[in-house]
């Protein structure tokens, strides 16, 4: 049974035909079906999971991939991890490897995103293994459009090596002008190298500079933010 909520109305000035159900937990497969949801008073579209396959290449499909709306003060998005009470499809070990994508497009209007976070907290990382998440973000424009029209920042990792390892980065945040539109694709690369690598889930948090008043969202349509907050379990 589909956990995506069917909106009870369109809001003001927004198509239904575009956004007819809430975000709401739920299968990245199920997402990827409906295409968008509303995360009010903003949208959320265009989702999309590939992961590499054969070889040493452990495939995550979109089916074990859970995605969980988050949303708290000038904050909206999602967050992904592997299907609850099931194993977690995002635990390598020995020769393994995961290689997957995850994109989605923030489309505000007005243009009220000015600043995008990509946090990582992990330990599990050890004897050898890692984890990294490599976000690519298109302001202004979508990358189905090649960033044309928009600005194409550079690369945000935030990667982990295991504990006390220098190289690790935990947070990055960046920041840009009020822009109507942001395309994000993150790109998780997760590699054993004879040891274990393990990630509970992961995301960006997209913030709004200026959040529109209730009489007036409606009109004034909608500004998404995109969380991915990556939460790696410590392996025990």
């Amino acid at each position: 049974m589909k956990l995506l909520l069917p909106s009870l109305a369109a809001l003001c000035g927004f198509s239904a035909a575009a956004a007819t159900i809430n975000c709401a937990p739920d299968t990245a497969a199920n997402y990827i079906t409906n295409g968008s949801c509303l995360e009010s008073p903003f949208v959320l579209k265009n989702f999309s999971w590939n992961s590499f396959s054969g070889g040493n290449f452990v495939n995550v499909r979109p089916g074990q991939v859970f995605l969980t709306p988050n949303a708290s003060a000038g904050v909206f998005g999602v967050s992904f991890q592997g299907v609850p009470e099931a194993p977690n499809p995002f635990n390598i070990s020995g020769n393994q490897e995961i290689y997957a994508t995850f994109a989605y497009t923030i489309d505000p209007r007005p243009p009220i995103l000015n600043g995008l976070t990509v946090n990582l907290s992990a330990n599990s990382p050890s004897n050898g293994g890692s984890a990294k998440i490599t976000t690519l973000v298109c302001v202004g424009d979508t990358f189905a459009d090649s960033c044309a029209h928009g600005t194409d920042l550079a690369p945000i990792v935030v990667q982990d090596f295991g504990d006390g390892d220098p190289r690790n980065i935990l947070s990055v945040n960046v920041d840009f002008p009020n822009v109507n539109i942001v395309d994000i694709q993150m790109i998780l690369d997760m590699q054993a190298n004879g040891g274990i690598s393990e990630i509970g889930g992961g995301g960006t948090a997209a913030q709004t500079g200026t959040t529109p008043e209730p009489a007036s969202a409606g009109l004034a349509f909608a500004g998404i933010a995109a969380m991915l907050v990556i939460v790696r379990r410590r392996q025990s």
